[in-house]
């Protein structure tokens, strides 16, 4: 379901974090993959993560949230110079002060 990262997109602008819009988005979105892929094919999951660490450039972010753990550990390994990762479950807890 990729609508459901829509509620953690709200929480997330209520710490003040700006969300930039990257061009491939939503039901376009492109995911990098699991543990599985990362595992098995990890040319694939590094070209994706490259693909969107070139979206966030494009956007002018100054990182990505990661929706999953997976992901997280995927982009944060083939992150762009300068930017950062973030993972969605962070900044959900510190949202509800944990």
């Amino acid at each position: 379901d990729l609508a459901g990262p829509e509620a953690g997109r709200g929480r997330v602008a209520q710490l003040g974090v700006a969300i930039h819009e990257m061009v491939m988005k939503r039901a376009n979105t492109r995911d990098c993959g699991d543990e599985v892929i990362a595992a098995h094919s990890p040319h694939i999951a590094a070209r994706t993560a490259m693909g969107r660490g070139d979206d966030v450039g494009r956007c002018g972010a100054s990182g990505v949230v990661a929706p999953c753990p997976a992901s997280f550990d995927i982009l944060n390994s083939h992150k762009p110079e300068g930017k950062e990762v973030k993972s969605l479950f962070c900044l959900l807890a510190q949202a509800c002060g944990a």
